[in-house]
Order: C-alpha cells, then structure tokens, then sequence
C-alpha cells in the first residue's frame, strides 16, 4: 500500500465532495468531537494490522476548525515511520453535526513526515485528493444496530463509482457511535475494478479514544 493511496482511503473516512444532494444520519454522531477530542484506530489492508490512523480536532485557529490526522506505521518495511496531516476549514463548518462531510470545507493542509517541517500542499494536489472522497451521508443506508466492543452502533452500508481513472467501484460499512470522538467504532471499505475484482480492502477498527 503506497503513502499517497493509504492516506487517500483513510481520508475518505472523514471527508465528502458534495456533489450529490445532502441526506441525513438517523443520529448527530458526532457530539463528542470537540476541540481536544481524539480517536485511535488500528488498521489492516486485507491482513493483520499494520498501521494506527489517529484523528484529533486542534483548537480553531482565527474561526477555522482544524483537524489533526496522524498515520504510524506499527509493522513492515516502514515500521516506525509516521506522517502527520493538519487541515484547516471555512469558519462555520459544523463538525459537531457532521464530521464526516469536510471536502466543501476544506481550505488548506499540511504534511509532516517524521520530524522534517511541514509542507503546504498545493491547490492542484489538495483539490485531486478531495475529488475521490464518498459524501457518506448521501450514500450510506442504515442497516441495523449492533454492540460492537461493548457499544451500540449504527450500522450504514454504502456504494459509489468515483470519478477515477481507471474506472473503480467503492462499497463499505460504517458502525457509528455518538458517544466517541468522530463518530467511527468500526468501518470496512472495498474497492473493485470494472471487472468486479478487487484492488483494494481496508479495515479500521477503534482502540482508544479521548477528550484530551
């Protein structure tokens, strides 16, 4: 799994283009993802877990939220390594309501590799990354409730075609909790060709979270 490809699938996780109209989540999940607020995920490609995504809500910067995402490498080759991604958003962007949808929001990141300085990403570059992002709540649908690690979650099962090339097909699971910073207890995600094979699996499971 490259860097860039790794960091575009968990993104998607926490992002939406807006290109499709606006749904609803049965629930607010997303209540607990305060300023300080934080969740911990380990992460596996179609095998063990590999790596551990981290997200955290930084305080506003000047009205802007901003959001921390930490990918670490706990295995492999890259072992160790550990990349650093901070974005900034419009003031008024409703986290607490939505933490999910943020590509509309989204007005600027940086990239941190281990302890080098921080890079700005370009427009161009920012922008191609945002367009391959699922608007999950326009395309989720509730399935059930479950107890997943002891928590009662919704489960929402999605698919969409994203504007990619090559052509590729995107489905997954998300159980959502309102009471855990970012709403994810658990999630799984698919990718397939236009063949209908698969190039791509993820799963992301919630180990620790925080108000802190």
């Amino acid at each position: 799994m490259k860097i860039a490809s790794a960091f575009t699938l968990a993104v998607g996780l926490l992002a939406a283009t807006g290109n499709v109209a606006r749904a609803q989540f049965r629930k607010s999940y997303f209540v607990a993802t305060k300023p300080g607020a934080w969740s911990r995920y380990s992460v596996s490609y179609g095998g063990p877990s590999t790596m551990e995504y981290t997200y955290r809500r930084l305080p506003d910067e000047k009205g802007s939220p901003r959001i921390e995402f930490t990918m670490e490498f706990k295995s492999g080759q890259a072992k160790g390594k550990q990349f650093v991604y901070v974005s900034w958003f419009k003031p008024g962007f409703p986290i607490e309501k939505d933490a999910l949808s943020y590509g509309n929001w989204i007005t600027a990141m940086t990239t941190q590799q281990g302890k080098n300085k921080p890079r700005q990403t370009p427009a161009s570059e920012l922008a191609a990354t945002v367009a391959t992002m699922a608007n999950y709540a326009s395309i989720a649908r509730y399935v059930d409730s479950a107890v997943v690690d002891g928590k009662t979650s919704d489960h929402y099962r999605y698919e969409w075609a994203p504007p990619a090339k090559p052509p590729r097909v995107e489905s997954g699971n998300l159980w959502l909790n309102e009471t855990v910073p970012f709403g994810i207890v658990k999630s799984d995600m698919t990718i397939k060709n236009k063949a209908g094979q698969t190039v791509s699996t993820m799963q992301t499971k919630l180990v620790a979270s925080g108000a802190k």
